[in-house]
């Protein structure tokens, strides 16, 4: 909340709004902002500045294997079940890992944990996992956080490695 020239700013973070109350009138409207979709192309193409988590090489088996992803967030929050909690997969060589259900590469409000059946080729790469998430607490649900934060994964796909699945965890600390 904010107050400036006899109006109150207030963040309606559900909605993704916000709402001004004229203190005079007593009257509530949402602000309009016009011209927004000028904006979208620059901040798809900014530099991420999420958390970064190296994780350790994971061997697998070519063929078919699955891409096991794990949030763990801090006690006493949960994901908010109103705003676009999103996890994006990519692969760097799409050829040695890639995922066989494209609608498993930008999962929207994902259960964690999620499975993802991937296909694997012999060879490496690097397979990354971006996560966008909105969590609250979870007793009164009056404070909620927006994290970025993207898990990066090296893969070796050998015959013989026996594992048929890669695993990636992101654990929030606040």
């Amino acid at each position: 909340m904010s107050i400036a020239f006899g109006k109150l700013y207030i963040a309606d973070t559900n909605n993704h709004a916000i709402r001004v109350a004229d203190l005079k009138t007593k009257r509530v409207e949402t602000l309009q902002i016009k011209g927004l979709e000028k904006l979208r192309t620059r901040a798809r193409e900014r530099q991420f500045t999420g958390e970064v988590i190296e994780a350790a090489q994971q061997t697998i088996e070519p063929g078919d294997a699955t891409l096991k992803l794990q949030l763990e967030l801090p006690a006493g929050y949960k994901l908010n079940s109103l705003a676009p909690t999103t996890v994006q997969i990519a692969s760097a060589q799409k050829q040695t890992v890639s995922v066989k259900d494209s609608a498993s590469e930008n999962i929207r409000n994902p259960k964690f944990p999620v499975s993802i059946p991937i296909k694997a080729v012999e060879g490496e790469t690097t397979v990354e996992a971006r996560f966008i998430i909105y969590y609250c607490e979870a007793a009164k649900e009056s404070l909620c956080y927006i994290k970025e934060a993207k898990v990066t994964l090296p893969v070796k796909v050998k015959k013989g490695a026996g594992a048929r699945s890669l695993t990636a965890s992101y654990k929030l600390n606040l």
